[in-house]
C-alpha cells in the first residue's frame, strides 16, 4: 500500500474529525502510514481467513481439522509472504508482520466459526 492511500484517509478523517491544527499534511502522512499498513495487512489476513475456512468447509473437512488445517495454510502463506519480501530491494521479512497477520486470520477463522454456530442456533429455531 502506497502512502497516497495513507493520505486519502488521513484528508478524509481530518474533514471529520480536525486531527491537528498546527500541522503539515505530510507529517501527519508519515505519522500515519505505518499504522494504516498494520490494520490493512490485519484486513486483509481477516479476509484471507474466512475464504480459507469456506474452502476447507465446501472441500469437506470438518470439525477441529477445518480449523487447524485454515490456520496452518494462513501462517505458511504470511511466512512465505515475508520470505518473498526478503528479495525485493528496500523491502525486509518482518516478525511483527507475520504475527499481525496470523492475528488476522485467527479472528477471519474465529469469525466464520462463531457465523456457523449462530447459523446453526437459528436454523434449529
Amino acid at each position: 500500500m502506497s502512502k497516497k492511500v495513507t493520505k486519502v484517509i488521513v484528508e478524509t478523517v481530518d474533514k471529520v474529525v480536525k486531527l491537528d491544527d498546527d500541522r503539515e499534511d505530510i507529517n501527519l502522512v508519515e505519522k500515519f502510514n505505518h499504522i494504516v499498513r498494520k490494520y490493512a495487512h490485519f484486513t486483509c489476513y481477516l479476509v484471507l481467513g474466512l475464504l480459507v475456512m469456506n474452502a476447507f468447509r465446501r472441500s469437506g473437512v470438518k470439525g477441529l481439522r477445518v480449523f487447524i488445517f485454515s490456520l496452518m495454510f494462513c501462517i505458511f502463506y504470511a511466512i512465505s509472504d515475508e520470505m518473498h519480501q526478503v528479495f525485493i530491494p528496500g523491502r525486509g521479512a518482518q516478525v511483527t508482520d507475520v504475527l499481525i497477520d496470523n492475528l488476522g486470520s485467527f479472528v477471519g477463522i474465529g469469525m466464520y466459526g462463531v457465523i456457523g454456530k449462530f447459523k446453526k442456533v437459528i436454523a434449529s429455531n
